[in-house]
């Protein structure tokens, strides 16, 4: 009964955690679309560049974003 009650804590610890990630994959896809909108990174090549490699990222982290 111990270990029961043991591992249904740790799939739920584990469910807030994903839960978590989840919402801050998607709280960073609606900042960083809400920035691409204004264009505002597009002018400079080296701020550009890094940028687009920040929604490089933002996009395969959001394979992972739970819907």
């Amino acid at each position: 009964m111990k270990k029961v009650e043991r591992y249904e804590d740790i799939a739920q610890y584990q469910q807030n955690y994903i839960d978590n990630i989840s919402t801050i994959i998607g709280e960073s896809e609606k900042r960083l679309q809400e920035v691409d909108q204004k264009g505002a990174f597009q002018s400079d090549d080296e701020v550009g560049f890094f940028f687009n490699t920040i929604k490089e990222i933002q996009r395969i982290l959001d394979q992972f974003n739970l819907k």
